[in-house]
């Protein structure tokens, strides 16, 4: 639905403009790891969170100068890294048990 209304691709020029401005685009694919987690801690069903970050972080990643590879590599790693430790961890608080 986004590609048919073009907000992707308006999202992705208006926001690549600024952050072409890094001499290292590698460096933005930490900053993406880093907020696809705090995204992960209100958007709790890994299915959506997938869908936001590929919708809107992928194009923006590749427009910038990664490859499709490493693009796709740190999305993968915001949904598997570290969320069975966050959710052991919240199971543990709801229940009273640690």
């Amino acid at each position: 639905y986004m590609k048919d209304v073009g907000a992707s691709d308006r999202f992705v020029t208006v926001c690549a403009k600024p952050i072409t401005l890094l001499k290292n685009p590698y460096l933005i694919l930490g900053l993406v790891f880093i907020i696809g987690h705090c995204l992960g801690l209100v958007i709790t069903s890994a299915a959506g969170l997938a869908m936001l970050l590929i919708v809107t972080v992928y194009p923006l990643i590749i427009r910038v100068g990664c490859s499709s590879l490493s693009a796709a590599a740190v999305v993968a790693s915001v949904l598997c890294v570290g969320r069975s430790g966050l959710w052991r961890c919240c199971d543990g608080c709801r229940t009273g048990s640690p």
